[in-house]
């Protein structure tokens, strides 16, 4: 739990510089994340019924 404590500062020190940067970053970062999670479901489906 430290490290999300700790990117949420870095986070929050990144908004007060460039908001709309940080912004576009975090909506790619959660983009790749959610998709992350599809692809890991869809492999262990996929393997589940093998």
């Amino acid at each position: 739990m430290q490290k999300v404590s700790v990117l949420s500062v870095n986070s929050w020190k990144r908004v007060q510089k460039k908001p709309s940067l940080v912004t576009a970053n975090d909506g790619l970062m959660e983009y790749l994340f959610n998709a992350n999670i599809y692809i890991i479901l869809k492999l262990v489906y996929w393997q589940a019924n093998e």
